[in-house]
């Protein structure tokens, strides 16, 4: 059970308390306030991140947005793929993700040119997270519905939750 447990039970959202200031660092990453503003957090040691990774590869940034993947760990390959896809790239260590609020990945932020924030949550609608649901989020805002934060399915970042979600060490290295 333990062993599968980090991508068949959803993650904890952020605390109530610190959306606020995830919200504003995240959107502090931003160079420009034309057009809207994507942060993708994934992570390194996460199963599900080659097969969003590629998904984002492929379908590369939206037309007139600027999109930020958040890299949690260290991967030269990546970053070289992202910035050649046209994605700015930037790396941060667990304890960063951590301070800003953010516990888990994936997860994705979508900022108006305004600097609201329209979504803040996973990119599935179920645990296998083989499917990602961005593009279709991005079109329900396009056309100004609310769209509800999907659960997050991925990996624990926090070494709080590794070790509440992987008690023996059998699945994230301590």
């Amino acid at each position: 059970g333990a062993l599968s447990m980090s991508h068949v039970v959803a993650f904890p959202e952020p605390e109530e308390s610190a959306i606020g200031g995830l919200i504003r660092d995240l959107n502090a990453m931003r160079r420009s306030s034309d057009g809207d503003f994507a942060v993708h957090v994934i992570a390194k040691d996460c199963s599900c991140t080659e097969s969003l990774f590629r998904h984002l590869m492929k379908n590369g940034p939206a037309d007139q947005a600027e999109e930020l993947v958040l890299f949690v760990g260290e991967d030269e390959k990546k970053r070289r793929a992202a910035l050649a896809a046209g994605y700015r790239y930037k790396s941060i260590t667990q304890d960063d993700l951590t301070a800003m609020g953010l516990e888990s990945a994936p997860v994705l932020a979508l900022f108006d040119d305004k600097d609201e924030i329209h979504y803040l949550g996973g990119y599935y609608d179920h645990p296998s997270a083989s499917n990602p649901l961005d593009q279709r989020l991005r079109a329900a805002i396009a056309r100004g519905e609310t769209a509800d934060p999907l659960p997050i399915f991925g990996c624990a970042v926090s070494q709080r939750l590794k070790e509440a979600f992987d008690p023996y060490g059998m699945v994230y290295d301590s």
